[in-house]
């Protein structure tokens, strides 16, 4: 009985502790409109060149992160003018994914590259840290957090893998629209244009 006793408490005290313990799981919810604008306008208060540019590229653009901080500047623009409309080869999966970028997204990049002088074939965010080309992933995830602290919100709770598509004053049946559809990466990146997105809901 003593040897079933220890047996029992070895066997507890090695008992592996699931990775999710006390963590939330699943999807996480994206952002709203008014939150997107409210981290958008303090940005711009604030004069935070870089991040209001990484900000509106990401809501616009829903890549990863990994994908994100590897821009080169070559990929959003030509010729001193950032492009209407892009696309790049992700990482993860080696698939083409096209994006539009829309006039204030734009504007942005063009404020950030002009202020830091970036020529083409330099990244689009290059890291503050000595050693390191572009901005890391977990050093863009520390911005996503701040931005998400910035209004209020508990960072755990939001995350960046899911994005959310706003049709702004779209007609539907004679009457005006705020939609908001939810939609994994993947399934953004298996569709060339986002209208069909809303044809198909």
């Amino acid at each position: 009985m003593e040897h079933v006793d220890q047996w029992e408490s070895a066997h507890k005290k090695s008992a592996i502790v699931p990775w999710n313990k006390g963590r939330l799981v699943g999807p996480k919810p994206p952002l709203r409109l008014k939150e997107i604008w409210g981290i958008r306008v303090r940005l711009q208060l604030a004069a935070q060149t870089r991040d209001l540019a990484l900000f509106n590229l990401a809501i616009d653009s829903k890549l990863r992160g990994c994908d994100l901080v590897r821009l080169k500047v070559q990929d959003v623009a030509h010729g001193g003018r950032v492009l209407s409309r892009t696309a790049i080869v992700q990482q993860k999966t080696g698939r083409p994914v096209q994006f539009e970028l829309t006039e204030q997204t734009r504007t942005s990049i063009e404020t950030w590259i002009s202020a830091v002088a970036l020529r083409a074939n330099d990244y689009l965010f290059p890291s503050r840290v000595s050693g390191s080309p572009h901005l890391s992933t977990r050093q863009y995830a520390r911005v996503v957090k701040s931005w998400v602290e910035s209004i209020g919100l508990d960072p755990l709770e939001y995350g960046t893998s899911y994005c959310q598509i706003w049709c702004m004053g779209k007609k539907l049946g004679g009457f005006p629209a705020e939609l908001a559809f939810v939609y994994s990466v993947d399934e953004l990146d298996a569709v060339d244009d986002v209208g069909e997105l809303f044809e198909a809901a």
